[in-house]
C-alpha cells in the first residue's frame, strides 16, 4: 500500500512539474524605444508562472552599460481559485553611443528548462538641448520648460512607419496638470504605440529635469516635403504670490509654507509651451527592381500556404487558405489570388484581418479562405501564391512564394440507373406489381378515385411553382451582388457589422462583469465603444480617443449632448482600467446600461 500511495504520489509532482513548465512564460520589455544619448532605459525581464528563475544573462549588450541592476520583484494572486505568480527583473541602462543598439537576447533558467527572450532594438539619438524656438507664455522662466519633438528617422516611404516622441521638460515648478497633445496630422495614419505616457528624471546640461513623454506611431500616406509639428501642450502650474509691504503682517501671520498652502499664497497659470518641427522628405517606393506583381506593401511580411484536402472528386471544392502577416501596414498589403480557370471554378473568397501595435512596431495578420472546383480529372496542380513587398531596413524588394500545390483529382461516380417496374398478372384476374428495384414505391393504377378533374392555371400553386423560381433567382442575385459589393467595399461592410459587432463586444464584457474582472470588463466596454464609432465612420479604432472625440463626431453630425456622453463613458472606463480600489459591481452594471444607450443614440446620429 505504501509504494502504491508513493508511486501515486511521485507521478503527481512529475505531472505537476510538467504543467508548471508548460505555463512558464519569460517576456522582456522596455519603457521606450526612441531615447536621446542622455536619457536612460527602464529594461525589465519578467517570468510569468514560476519565480524559481536564476538571474537573466545578456546574450548582446550592445551600446549600453548596466546602471544598476537587476532588482527583482515578486508577485503572488490567486485569480478564480487559481495561483499565479511571477518574477522581475529590472535594470537601468545607460546608452554609449548613438545609433540603433541592441538590448539581448537574453538567457533565464528556471527550474531545468532555459528559456531565450528576443532581442529588443533602441534607437539613440542626438542628446536633447532646450529648444530655442520653444514659446513659453506666463509668469514662469522659460528656463524651466521646454518641449522636444523627435522621430526614429531621417529618411522615411510612403506606407513605412515612423515612431514619434514628443517630451516635455520641466523643473523647479510645481504642475498641477498636463495636457494631451493633439497628434491629429494631414497625410498620416497615427496609431497609438500603445504605451501610457511615461515620467523620468534626466539630467541635461548638467541640470536635473523631470520629463514626460508622449509616443504615437506613425503611417506616411503620400510623398513628398512633410512637416511633422510644432504642436502645442498647456500647463497648469502654481505661482507664488509676491505680496506689498502693506501685506506684511498677513505675510507674518500666513507666510509659513503650510498656512500659505491653505490660505492662497500662490496662484494657478496656464502655460502653453511650443515644440520643434521636424521636417523631411517622404519618399516614394523606388521603382528600381520592383517586382510585377509589387501592390505597395511596405514593412516586413511572411506568407504561409496551404491546400486541403489534396484528394478530390471532379466537382468537390478544394479550400485554399493563405496568411499574410508580418510588421507593416496590413491595410496597405494584399495577396493575389487564383482566379476562373479552363481547370477550376473559383468562389470569392472569405476574409479576416487584425492589426495591433507591439513595441512600437504595427504588426497584423490577413488571412484568406478560398473555394477552388476542380472540372477535369487533368486538374493537377494549383498555381503558386506570390507576394512582393519593400523592406526598409534593407531598402530592397522581397518576394515571397508558396506552392505550387499538386491535386489529385479522380473522376465523379456514375450517375444511377433508371429503376423500372412492369404488371404480373395472375390466375385470378387480378393484377400485382413486381418491384425490379426495392426503392421504387409501388404505383397506384386506380384513377376513378383522383378527383374531380380541374384547370391547372385555376389553382394557385401553379403560379406559384411558375414565378418562384424567378424570384428566388432575383433574390439570390441580388444576396450575391450584395456579398460581393461588401467584399470590395470596406467601408459598408463595416457600416453593415457595426451593430452586430458591437453586441458581440458588450457580450464579453458583461461576462468579464459576471467573473468580477475589473480591468476586463472597462476594456471590453471601451473597445465596444470606440471600435462601433471607428467602424460607422470607416477609421482605424485607435483614432477614437476621447481626445479626438470631439472633432470626429461633430463631422459626422453627432450632437454636443451625445459627444459629452461618449467622453464620459470612455474616461471612467479608463479610470476604471488603471485606477486601483475595488471594483464596484453596482457601478460597472450602470455603465454597461449607459453605453448600451449611447450606441443606440449614435448609431441613430451618425451620418
Amino acid at each position: 500500500m505504501r509504494k502504491l500511495l508513493k508511486y501515486i504520489l511521485l507521478t503527481t509532482l512529475l505531472f505537476s512539474t510538467a504543467a508548471a513548465h508548460a505555463q512558464v512564460e519569460v517576456i522582456a520589455s522596455i519603457n521606450k524605444r526612441v531615447i536621446s544619448i542622455n536619457e536612460n532605459v527602464n529594461f525589465q525581464v519578467v517570468i510569468e508562472g514560476s519565480q524559481n528563475a536564476s538571474k537573466p544573462t545578456f546574450e548582446k549588450l550592445q551600446g549600453f552599460d548596466i546602471l544598476q541592476g537587476p532588482s527583482t520583484s515578486t508577485q503572488m494572486s490567486f485569480v478564480n481559485g487559481r495561483q499565479s505568480k511571477s518574477i522581475t527583473f529590472s535594470y537601468i541602462l545607460q546608452p554609449k553611443s548613438e545609433g540603433t543598439q541592441t538590448i539581448g537576447p537574453v538567457a533565464v533558467k528556471v527550474g531545468s528548462q532555459k528559456y531565450r527572450t528576443k532581442a529588443i532594438l533602441v534607437e539613440v539619438v542626438k542628446g536633447n538641448k532646450k529648444n530655442n524656438s520653444s514659446d513659453i507664455t506666463g509668469e514662469v522662466p522659460k528656463d524651466n520648460f521646454f518641449l522636444n519633438l523627435q522621430t526614429d528617422k531621417t529618411k522615411a516611404y510612403v506606407n513605412g512607419q515612423i515612431g514619434l516622441a514628443l517630451t516635455l521638460y520641466y523643473k523647479d515648478t510645481d504642475i498641477t496638470d498636463v495636457t494631451q497633445p493633439d497628434f491629429n496630422l494631414k497625410g498620416f495614419f497615427v496609431y497609438d504605440d500603445g504605451s501610457r505616457p511615461s515620467q523620468q528624471r534626466v539630467m541635461i546640461d548638467n541640470v536635473i529635469y523631470q520629463s514626460v513623454r508622449f509616443q504615437k506611431l506613425l503611417i506616411p500616406l503620400k510623398s513628398g516635403k512633410q512637416t511633422i509639428g510644432p504642436f502645442y501642450i498647456n500647463i497648469t502650474v502654481r505661482v507664488p504670490v509676491h505680496r506689498n509691504r502693506r501685506d506684511s503682517r498677513d505675510d507674518n501671520f500666513f507666510g509659513g509654507s503650510i498656512f500659505g498652502n491653505f490660505f492662497g499664497n500662490y496662484k494657478t497659470k496656464v502655460i502653453t509651451v511650443k515644440s520643434n518641427p521636424i521636417s523631411f522628405n517622404i519618399e516614394k517606393i523606388p521603382t528600381t527592381g520592383k517586382p510585377n506583381n509589387y501592390n505597395g506593401a511596405v514593412g516586413d511580411f511572411s506568407l504561409n500556404a496551404s491546400v486541403s484536402p489534396s484528394t478530390v472528386q471532379v466537382g468537390e471544392p478544394v479550400t485554399l487558405t493563405v496568411e499574410l502577416s508580418g510588421q507593416g501596414n496590413i491595410d496597405n498589403a494584399s495577396v493575389i489570388l487564383p482566379t476562373n480557370t479552363t481547370d477550376f471554378r473559383i468562389y470569392e473568397p472569405e476574409t479576416s484581418r487584425d492589426t495591433r501595435v507591439s513595441e512600437g512596431q504595427l504588426i497584423g495578420k490577413r488571412t484568406y479562405k478560398l473555394a477552388m472546383v476542380p472540372t477535369s480529372i487533368n486538374t493537377d496542380t494549383i498555381p503558386a501564391i506570390h507576394f512582393s513587398y519593400f523592406n526598409v531596413d534593407s531598402g530592397k524588394y522581397v518576394s515571397l512564394q508558396k506552392g505550387p500545390f499538386k491535386l489529385n483529382v479522380k473522376p465523379a461516380p456514375a450517375s444511377g440507373k433508371i429503376k423500372i417496374t412492369e404488371l404480373v398478372s395472375v390466375r385470378n384476374g387480378q393484377g400485382s406489381i413486381r418491384i425490379l428495384n426495392q426503392d421504387i414505391f409501388p404505383i397506384k393504377i386506380a384513377v376513378d378515385a383522383l378527383g374531380k378533374a380541374k384547370r391547372t392555371t385555376s389553382d394557385p400553386l401553379f403560379y406559384i411553382l411558375i414565378i418562384g423560381p424567378s424570384i428566388s433567382w432575383i433574390f439570390l442575385a441580388f444576396l450575391a451582388k450584395r456579398r460581393h459589393r461588401m467584399l470590395n467595399d470596406t467601408a459598408l461592410y463595416r457600416r453593415t457589422n457595426a451593430s452586430r459587432l458591437v453586441k458581440t463586444r458588450l457580450k464579453k464584457a458583461s461576462s468579464a462583469l459576471k467573473s468580477d474582472n475589473n480591468k476586463l470588463f472597462y476594456l471590453e466596454l471601451s473597445d465596444a465603444i470606440t471600435h462601433f464609432i471607428a467602424d460607422k465612420i470607416h477609421i482605424p479604432a485607435q483614432q477614437v480617443t476621447g481626445i479626438t472625440l470631439s472633432k470626429i463626431l461633430i463631422d459626422h453630425n453627432v450632437s454636443k449632448n451625445t459627444i459629452e456622453e461618449a467622453k464620459e463613458v470612455l474616461e471612467y472606463c479608463d479610470f476604471g482600467r488603471f485606477a486601483p480600489g475595488d471594483f464596484l459591481k453596482e457601478t460597472a452594471i450602470e455603465k454597461l446600461d449607459e453605453s448600451e444607450k449611447l450606441i443606440t443614440k449614435l448609431d441613430k446620429e451618425i451620418s
